[in-house]
């Protein structure tokens, strides 16, 4: 059977038989493929705005912003080994079977992490990282542990969106990411402002929630706008049927290692 695969327009590639394909994509091609990326990164990078706004407003506000600063930053360290995971799926998601292990990978690093995570909020660990480690004041320390905790379940709707993110890109659908990456921002923004107006005084446990449910409607919103992609028959290819070598675990684990330390490095500034 004639080799086959997604391009970056979302259709099949000329068969193989047919000779070299003439060209590469136009630049207004990639223009239209880069754009909606570049408006989701501005929305994300408004996020922190977004919560500094609504801490600033609560009872205690430098308590609440310093808490949730410590705790934001504590979280992105711990959640770094899944960010890449939108780069393998745009790299290795060649097929449903090639998709569906990525998916599975996913599924175990991200409660893999999710329990690194719990182990760090909820054990002495804790005290020992942020209070003597981190020397942060133990009033701050107190505040932020709780939404340490909260933020410890949020690599899983991570994980799991940035997979779907990488299927999406290599199909072209990128208008799709950013829709919603804006939906997401509308969610935060509401879930702070209705939370803090029912709990002034616990800004910084908000300010997790907030953040929690943010991010699954973003992965329910990208899994949705993903079904058209799975259902597509050159996507249910298989590389039995392409003829191509089947990724295994242990390849794809090999292939991500690198990009695992890579974000973890780059998180650990952080708390730094």
């Amino acid at each position: 059977m004639a080799d086959a695969k997604l391009t970056y327009e979302g259709v099949a590639a000329e068969p193989a038989t047919a000779g070299p394909t003439v060209g590469g994509p136009t630049g207004r091609q990639m223009l239209v493929l880069w754009l909606p990326l570049a408006a989701s990164i501005v929305m994300m990078v408004l996020e922190p705005s977004i919560i500094n706004i609504g801490l600033g407003r609560t009872a205690d506000p430098e308590l609440a912003l310093a808490a949730y600063g410590v705790a934001f930053s504590m979280a992105l360290l711990v959640e770094a080994p899944v960010l890449m995971l939108i780069d393998a799926s745009v790299a290795r998601s060649t097929d449903r079977e090639a998709f569906d292990l990525l998916r599975r990978f996913t599924l175990v690093l991200a409660v893999l992490v999710t329990m690194i995570g719990l182990l760090v909020s909820l054990t002495p660990l804790y005290t020992l990282i942020v209070e003597q480690w981190m020397n942060i004041p133990r009033d701050v320390a107190a505040e932020a542990r709780p939404t340490l905790a909260l933020l410890a379940f949020w690599p899983l709707p991570i994980a799991w969106r940035r997979t779907y993110q990488g299927l999406l890109i290599r199909a072209g659908r990128t208008t799709s990411i950013s829709v919603a990456t804006g939906i997401r921002l509308v969610s935060l923004a509401g879930a702070l402002f209705v939370g803090l107006l029912l709990l002034p005084k616990q800004g910084a446990i908000i300010a997790g929630l907030a953040m929690d449910l943010s991010v699954v409607v973003e992965a329910v919103l990208i899994t949705w706008a993903t079904r058209p992609v799975l259902r597509m028959g050159l996507f249910r290819s298989t590389p039995s049927d392409t003829g191509s070598s089947s990724l295994t675990m242990r390849q794809l684990w090999r292939f991500y290692q690198p990009l695992a330390v890579t974000t973890l490095l780059r998180q650990a500034t952080r708390p730094f």
